[in-house]
């Protein structure tokens, strides 16, 4: 695994991952809640760039990125989590439901 510098989870991120993640200004710190939150970052894009995306499993995993930008905010993180945190876990919500809906439509075939 990953030294305590680079990160519990970073030595799994490709270094494609780990571009997105420096260009996007939201690498953390080690031992941080950032780590996590990266991790679900790049969980949710692997599962957007599958054959097939499970609209299911994307929506919970944004939703957990939501409860994990909460969570840094609770922990007294940056200033703009309120705002990031809202719109994550709304557009977890409609990703969740949009895949139901599809889920549902696909069943009734």
């Amino acid at each position: 695994m990953g030294s305590k510098k680079d990160g519990l989870y970073r030595d799994r991120f490709t270094d494609e991952e780990r571009q997105r993640l420096r260009e996007a200004g939201r690498a953390g710190a080690a031992d941080s809640v950032d780590e996590e939150i990266e991790l679900l970052r790049v969980l949710i894009r692997r599962a957007m760039e599958a054959p097939e995306p499970d609209a299911e499993s994307v929506g919970r995993l944004v939703d957990r990125l939501g409860s994990l930008y909460r969570t840094r905010r609770g922990l007294g993180g940056r200033a703009d989590d309120g705002l990031t945190a809202g719109q994550v876990a709304r557009i977890g919500h409609q990703v969740l439901l949009e895949g139901r809906e599809r889920a549902a439509k696909e069943t009734s075939r």
